[in-house]
């Protein structure tokens, strides 16, 4: 991810939503120095707020992560920032002092660049699965101490879907299992059936704790009174 890129966004769509950097901080529970540092590509946002983060700004993950409006992937590695590069491009002047300050510098900055890559950086991870004629995607967030799964798109492509013969439904339940246990459990409802598709366009979950077992996780939606059920494998 470009560091920089990313800050610069954050900057226009927030201008473009016409919100000050303290309001932007308010909403998101951080100071505006904070918000601040975003913007001027010093650090990232920590990843428990980058959902928040893009509700507030109305864009998608993806957006955020190429640091433009396009949803599309682009060809590069989401998963890591490269701060030693851009800590010695910042510090290039200093380090051609002398040739002991720059042994000094390279040391000094080695180390610490290794610290903030461990223990700063985040890893984004893609989900796209489909199973019983439902579609999933969404996203996988963790770093060295925090891991987010994150459910936002959940569409039905069955055979009847769109006919009269669809499913209908006034309430859904959307459960995450991990190792055979509900993580997470979230019911959506409707004054009047809707078809599943319908009912499935504004659910979403989120699963914010550490030891998620990404080898053996499922995703279970089920229609008022179990009268349908789907399971869909999330493992990566």
């Amino acid at each position: 991810m470009d560091q920089e890129k990313i800050g610069k966004f954050i900057a226009r769509i927030r201008k473009e939503k016409e919100l000050t950097q303290e309001q932007l901080a308010e909403k998101l529970g951080v100071d505006r120095t904070t918000v601040s540092k975003w913007e001027r590509g010093i650090n990232s946002p920590d990843i428990s707020l980058i959902q928040p983060l893009c509700t507030e700004l109305g864009i998608t993950i993806t957006q955020f992560i190429n640091g433009d409006l396009t949803d599309k992937d682009k060809k590069h590695d989401y998963n890591e920032i490269d701060f030693i590069e851009y800590y010695n491009k910042k510090n290039k002047k200093k380090l051609l002092k002398t040739f002991l300050l720059a042994i000094i510098v390279f040391v000094l900055v080695s180390i610490f660049a290794i610290f903030i890559i461990k223990y700063n950086s985040y890893n984004v991870y893609n989900i796209n699965k489909s199973g019983d004629d439902i579609q999933v995607r969404g996203y996988f967030i963790e770093n060295h101490n925090r891991q987010i799964l994150i459910i936002n798109n959940i569409s039905y492509r069955g055979l009847y879907a769109g006919t009269d013969k669809d499913i209908f439904a006034k309430k859904i339940t959307l459960e995450l299992i991990s190792d055979g246990k509900v993580t997470t459990k979230i019911g959506y409802e409707n004054e009047t059936e809707k078809s599943l598709d319908e009912l499935l366009q504004n659910a979403s979950l989120c699963l914010d704790e550490n030891g998620i077992n990404l080898n053996n996780i499922y995703l279970r939606i089920y229609t008022d009174g179990d009268k349908h059920e789907f399971s869909i494998n999330l493992s990566i």
